[in-house]
């Protein structure tokens, strides 16, 4: 029997019209290990394809584009662990992840799509309530430009607001200490109230405008028990409240104007979140004993789905995908629902390739359909270039058989496999990576010193360039036949060649110095780059030149002050400067004796 009760004479305004709701998923794709130790709270970006989970061990990522990878762990928070977590999309300040860290202090993780899966960088911590206490929930609204925190400091809690300008410092506390055990904050669109939900059975709720908030109106929910969640929406023009203690999801109208029991048949409701599908918005309820439900504004019961995975903790689901959404288990797995078909056993043998060397991917699916095979793409089904498709039936495994020349750049290269049965369309990804040998080291350039020379070359663009290998001979040679070659310096130490030189930063110029040559014998030097993979490029023009003793440009210059060192003599460009440099020392002598 359903109680209902009126706390004003004002009415709450009436709810929208749902005709059907036939898009929420029915059907566990995956359980996944979140990765973040015993978890707390989960966040899902506006497409669905960004999870985040806060747990003991810190916050992680699960990225979808990437199903087969485990979750990132990100460095938030350190080792004290994280709390809460909202998701934020803004136009100035990109994508965001925001997590409360256990002891106290809010971080942003910021998202970067260009990698899958996608990097995760970690910001400066922003303290709450002046250092004392730790954000129990988070909220934020489009159009918002601060993400809002409950802050539970012993038998009381404060409001505190963190720009997303922050990027360290101090939150905004605003001004708001009252008395109770806050569980969870929410907030509905940009500008409206701010809604907390308290242990003890009441909602609280804080009107704001501008940078002005006003004093709580709240509600007891009757019989009072403990509130876990609370879910302010305005699609449903109303607020809902768990009740772990009594059972119950509570609705509470508009202004905190009416309170009623909502849905039915619940046993131990524990989160709340809203969803969307192809007829409208959903409320979906997650319970402890593993169930969760789908109800639309009509109070119609949409989806019911046994996980079969008790102690469910959180639900999320993305704003602008219809049919998934996403539970987080007491256990630490995350479980995601939706139905699309599901590919599996996503396998590259080998990982690693070298150019034109042929690899093969294998893969399943428990439903029949069609695949396609799609490099340099996302998970979108158009982009990309398909590389091989066909159809498979209902558990069954494909093989299929690619070369290195399908990929489209050095290094990691992520390759979609795409399962349509004819209703909706799935994927998995998996990462190729192509290694080539390194490019040519064009243009070296050789200096002559005094019993020394001077090896010059403009550094690789390619970033897995480790080393450099250097030939020395006193005859020539070329890659037919690569010398040997050792020589002792003036301290008495012996080099043996071709010598192994550290790759200095991509496109920088780079100077080994040769010491203990005799002058007036002609070398011939040249190099090579290796890469990380062990993979060696072409040989270097080989160039030659013999030691002499030098003197400097100002000696060039008739300062008889001077006397011979070692500054080299450079053949080519290098060789002009010094010149140029010579004369023009040269000329401002001159100026300087008619005067």
């Amino acid at each position: 029997m359903r109680l209902s009760f009126v706390l004003s004479a004002l009415l709450g305004l009436p709810l929208l019209p749902l005709s059907s709701a036939d898009a929420a998923p029915s059907n566990l794709a995956a359980v996944v290990d979140s990765g973040a130790g015993t978890p707390t709270a989960l966040a899902v970006s506006q497409d669905g394809l960004l999870v985040g989970v806060a747990g003991s061990s810190g916050f992680s990522v699960y990225d979808l584009r990437a199903p087969s990878d485990t979750p990132e762990l990100s460095e938030s928070c350190g080792e004290s662990g994280a709390k809460a977590v909202v998701y934020v999309e803004d136009g100035s300040y990109g994508e965001r992840f925001y997590v409360s860290c256990v002891g106290g202090g809010v971080e942003y993780i910021e998202l970067d799509r260009m990698s899958v899966p996608v990097g995760l960088s970690s910001s400066d911590k922003v303290s709450v309530n002046a250092g004392e206490g730790e954000a129990v929930g988070l909220a934020f609204a489009d159009g918002d430009s601060a993400v809002f925190g409950v802050v539970q400091n012993s038998t009381t809690y404060s409001l505190d607001r963190i720009p997303l300008s922050a990027t360290g410092g101090d939150s905004e506390v605003l001004g708001l200490l009252l008395t109770g055990t806050a569980t969870a904050i929410s907030v509905a669109s940009s500008g409206s109230p701010l809604v907390v939900a308290r242990n003890d059975g009441f909602v609280s709720e804080f009107t704001r405008s501008g940078d002005v908030y006003g004093t709580a109106s709240t509600v007891p929910l009757v019989p009072l028990g403990a509130l876990g969640d609370v879910l302010a929406s305005s699609e449903f023009l109303a607020t809902f409240a768990t009740d772990v203690t009594n059972g119950e999801v509570w609705e509470i109208g508009t202004g905190l104007t009416t309170a009623s029991e909502w849905g039915s048949g619940f046993s131990s409701p524990v989160a709340v979140a809203q969803g969307t599908d192809s007829s409208g918005p959903l409320v979906w309820v997650a319970e402890q004993g593993g169930t969760l439900t789908a109800w639309s504004t009509t109070e119609e019961l949409q989806a019911e789905i046994d996980t079969e995975v008790t102690g469910l903790l959180d639900v999320a689901a993305p704003g602008s995908s219809e049919d998934q959404v996403f539970a987080l288990a007491s256990d630490g797995t995350l479980l995601v629902l939706h139905d699309r078909p599901i590919v599996s056993d996503l396998i590259a043998t080998p990982s690693s390739v070298l150019a034109e060397e042929p690899f093969e991917l294998s893969f399943s699916a428990a439903v029949a359909g069609d695949w396609d095979i799609r490099t340099g793409g996302t998970e979108d089904p158009s982009s990309g270039t398909s590389v091989a498709a066909g159809s498979m039936g209902a558990e069954e495994t494909v093989s299929a058989e690619l070369s290195a020349d399908v990929l489209t750049a050095e290094g990691a290269n992520r390759i979609f496999v795409f399962l349509s049965d004819g209703v909706s369309t799935g994927w998995g990804s998996v990462t190729v990576t192509l290694d080539t040998p390194p490019d040519e080291v064009t243009s070296p350039v050789l200096g002559i010193g005094d019993e020394r020379l001077y090896l010059s070359w403009e550094t690789s663009d390619e970033t897995d360039i480790t080393t450099y290998e250097v030939y020395l001979s006193e005859e020539e040679f070329d890659e037919a036949s690569l010398p040997s070659y050792s020589l002792t310096d003036e301290d008495g130490t012996v080099f043996d060649f071709p010598a192994s030189v550290t790759a200095e930063a991509p496109l920088t110029s780079q100077t080994y110095e040769i010491s203990g040559l005799t002058n007036g014998v002609t070398y011939f030097l040249a190099l090579r780059a290796l890469d990380e993979g062990g993979l060696i490029g072409p040989l270097s023009d080989v160039v030659s030149g013999a030691p002499a003793e030098t003197c400097g440009a100002a000696e060039c210059a008739e300062d008889l002050g001077c006397s011979c060192g070692q500054l080299p003599r450079t053949s080519g460009n290098r060789a002009r400067l010094i010149v140029l440099f010579a004369a023009l020392s040269f000329l401002f002598l001159m100026r300087r004796r008619q005067f």
